[in-house]
């Protein structure tokens, strides 16, 4: 068995010959402490940028924080992905948030899932931690796909929402194609069901390379979801190829159970 640990502060040149965004000096604050989270797969252990790598000019779930991700070279960055409302035509929009709701123009916080594209459009820049720093756009699935792209990361999609249309999972794969990420790209959810929906949508339209993450959080109590043995059952009852944890959630069960499955 090899262990691949990945040097945090190690500089990744982007893969793809595109230009970069100019390098942060203040990358240099980054500490191992922040903004990662451990994915256990069938081969080695990952260090992931989960929802980016966040620094006060980058925010969560931004641009910026995906860059930064890949300037400091983690094997793989996480976004969370929302589906908007759809609108009379039929027409919505895949939103990369690493929340639920957005702040409107008036500081009323709207959940995604019943915006209109036209509503997700209308929504102001989100600002940096920093009062003095930059402002940013809500980051497409595209544009964080192509930073993967350029950094040779792994793309960790989140599904956050319960479940996602027909229409919003051939919009995901066929950005995964133009990408050229759809052999790359590990899908997480928390509900094994939503995977396995997904995963047959994925084979019928020939990305059978796909891999699938069963998503093992706390829920607002601080308590585990479903216990170890529940949450070892169904990743084998629904053929899934690995377990999305924090760090600070992995326990000896769980840290044996991936290593004698590896």
């Amino acid at each position: 068995m090899e262990f691949k640990l990945i040097n945090l502060f190690k500089k990744k040149e982007p893969a793809m010959q595109e230009q970069a965004e100019p390098y942060d000096p203040l990358d240099a604050e980054f500490s191992e402490s922040e903004g990662t989270l451990i994915c256990l797969t069938e081969k080695n252990i990952l260090f992931v940028g989960n929802k980016g790598l966040i620094h006060k000019n980058s925010p969560t779930g931004s641009k910026a924080a995906f860059y930064r991700a890949g300037r400091l070279g983690m094997s793989g960055v996480e976004c969370d992905l929302w589906e908007s409302a759809h609108d009379d035509k039929g027409n919505f929009k895949l939103v990369i948030s690493s929340n639920r709701t957005l702040p409107d123009a008036r500081g009323s916080m709207k959940d995604i899932s019943v915006l209109t594209p036209a509503g997700i459009d209308a929504l102001p820049l989100i600002p940096s931690r920093n009062p003095d720093g930059p402002l940013h756009e809500l980051c497409t699935l595209r544009k964080y796909l192509v930073v993967c792209a350029l950094y040779d990361m792994i793309p960790f999609i989140t599904i956050r929402q319960g479940e996602f249309s027909d229409e919003a999972i051939e919009v995901m794969f066929s950005e995964l194609k133009i990408t050229c990420m759809e052999n790359k790209a590990i899908i997480i959810s928390r509900k094994p069901r939503v995977l396995r929906h997904i995963r047959h949508y994925a084979r019928k339209n020939g990305c059978k390379k796909t891999r699938y993450m069963l998503n093992f959080e706390k829920n607002t109590s601080g308590h585990n979801r479903r216990d170890t043995s529940e949450l070892f059952e169904l990743v084998e009852k629904y053929r899934i190829n690995g377990i999305r944890i924090h760090r600070d959630d992995l326990n000896d069960d769980m840290y044996k159970y991936c290593m004698d499955h590896n």
